[in-house]
């Protein structure tokens, strides 16, 4: 028979040392390390967005502009730069001109500038935030037949024919200005068709509104009355 062997007692396992809870710093490392590649993904959208509204978009504006103006007004019109902020929602428009078929300026200005309050489209209302032209100038002439310089838009536009009107009624589109700001703004007006050639101008002069909206209202006669926004009565005194 074998001896049997003397079994050795395991030394009792230590019970291991807590781990230390992560740190800010290592849990948003962690955060980053998962998530790398949508991060990569958002930043290269991000800096594709920025280069299109900085750079591209105000190209295409521009070169749009010109061609289809030009074509739907029968005159050159130009452009000197146009200027767009994504992050804003806005676009500027420098050096605006609409020649006349003798050469003659017929719209021009020096500056407009429109921001739009983009996400109230999709509660159907049209809501610009700020809307500002710097030194609009428009001239306004009568040939010794007494047509006017633009007569030919004119009755362009009365021999179009109306579109039918739509069977199903849609809800009116609401529209705003928040704030409206002309400065030297002029324009001027002759007429050959008299014996003595008159002139005549109007300007520089401003205009500045604040609150102007369209709003449907079941006691006028239109169904869109259009005026300054009324102003909101004070609240008056507490009482006890």
């Amino acid at each position: 028979m074998g001896t049997p062997s003397a079994r050795i007692p395991e030394p009792a396992s230590s019970p291991s040392a807590p781990i230390p809870p992560h740190t800010p710093r290592e849990r948003l490392l962690g955060i980053v390390q998962r998530r790398r590649k949508l991060l990569i993904v958002l930043a290269a959208l991000f800096v594709l967005y920025t280069i299109f509204g900085f750079l591209i978009l105000p190209v295409i504006v521009r070169r749009q502009l010109e061609k289809r103006l030009t074509a739907a007004l029968h005159r050159e019109t130009t452009i000197a730069r146009v200027r767009t902020n994504p992050y804003a929602f806005s676009v500027t428009i420098d050096g605006f001109l609409v020649k006349d078929p003798d050469g003659s300026p017929f719209i021009s200005w020096d500056r407009f500038y429109v921001k739009h309050t983009l996400w109230r489209i999709v509660l159907r209302e049209l809501t610009l935030e700020k809307v500002a032209l710097v030194r609009f100038h428009a001239r306004v002439g009568l040939d010794k037949n007494g047509r006017l310089n633009f007569q030919d838009l004119v009755d362009e536009s009365s021999s179009t024919p109306e579109p039918p009107p739509d069977k199903e009624k849609k809800p009116p589109l609401f529209f705003g200005v928040q704030e409206l700001d002309i400065q030297q703004a002029q324009v001027d007006f002759s007429d050959r068709s008299r014996r003595r050639p008159f002139d005549s101008t109007i300007g520089p002069f401003n205009i500045r509104l604040v609150g102007f909206e369209t709003r449907p209202d079941s006691t006028s006669p239109t169904p869109l009355p259009v005026g300054p926004s009324p102003a909101r009565p004070s609240p008056g005194p507490a009482t006890s």
